[in-house]
């Protein structure tokens, strides 16, 4: 039989190891959505260098990915401290 001080030290460490998973697993998604972004991002580049070869074309859409961005950074700066 395990004494309430060991049960409370068991239950400490699972959620501590439960938590730091949760962080990790928080940095790979962050990490694969930059990635997949990015990846994003430059293929529309190259699309409308193909189509249009119109160097403003490509700032005008650099210009919304950042707006868009800026947004979902907000966004998500406001969730992170409320979860």
């Amino acid at each position: 039989m395990l004494h309430p001080h060991q049960i409370n030290t068991l239950a400490t460490k699972i959620l501590e190891d439960r938590v730091e998973e949760r962080r990790f697993d928080r940095e790979l998604r962050i990490q694969r959505s930059k990635h997949v972004a990015q990846r994003n991002l430059h293929r529309e580049i190259e699309r409308l260098m193909k189509a249009e070869g119109n160097a403003q074309s490509v700032l005008d859409v650099l210009e919304s990915v950042a707006a868009k961005s800026r947004v979902r950074s907000g966004h998500s700066t406001t969730t992170a401290c409320c979860s």
